[in-house]
């Protein structure tokens, strides 16, 4: 693969939510289940799979020290806990020359936790902060959610709030630890009828 320079982010953005739409149709399918019931790894290698043909170079579970140390993003002392406690990034994508150009993180939202998100935008926006003159150009969260129909809100209105939610806690912690954080998303919400139930997406450029 030569590298994803000349692929904008907002395709990036685009090709990510197209990987959503394809594994959620895959899963159900062969299952007849949502995502919700899909290990989380699934949705990371069909969104890998959609990114890869759109010529992205893009890799799966890389190393954080790997990501560190191809961003020039070395620096003395200890990293920020949160950048290296799990080790791994779901995707990294690269430049050209092989240096790091972003890092991703996929959620499956199965309930009113966001705890587990909320660290991986911390994890996101300390990479972005490590050193100035770094190659990473952004990071990325996406984040799958789906509901039924509940007492007094629609399908859609339940995954809209969700969504709706992650943007907030997007905005709030990339707004807390970065100095002038912008951000490319784009968001997708199917309904199917006959299942009084729906799904959605939400894939969120987050740039430094």
């Amino acid at each position: 693969m030569s590298g994803s320079g000349k692929i904008s982010m907002e395709t990036i953005v685009d090709v990510a939510l197209r990987g959503v739409a394809v594994a959620w149709k895959k899963y159900y399918e062969i299952t007849g289940e949502w995502l919700w019931a899909a290990p989380e790894y699934y949705l990371t290698s069909k969104i890998f799979e959609s990114l890869g043909k759109a010529g992205v170079w893009v890799t799966l579970e890389e190393d954080m020290n790997n990501n560190i140390a191809y961003s020039n993003s070395c620096r003395p002392g200890r990293y920020p806990k949160r950048l290296t406690q799990n080790k791994r990034s779901d995707l990294s994508i690269w430049w050209k020359d092989g240096t790091l150009r972003g890092i991703v993180e996929v959620k499956v939202l199965r309930s009113s936790n966001y705890k587990p998100l909320e660290k991986d935008v911390h994890r996101i926006c300390d990479l972005l902060n490590l050193k100035r003159d770094s190659t990473v150009q952004f990071g990325m969260i996406v984040a799958y959610t789906d509901r039924c129909s509940g007492r007094t809100k629609s399908s859609k209105e339940r995954v809209e709030e969700v969504i709706g939610n992650v943007e907030k806690l997007i905005d709030k912690v990339a707004g807390t630890k970065l100095s002038n954080p912008s951000f490319i998303k784009d968001s997708l919400i199917k309904t199917v009828r006959d299942e009084d139930s729906s799904w959605g997406a939400l894939a969120c450029i987050i740039k430094r």
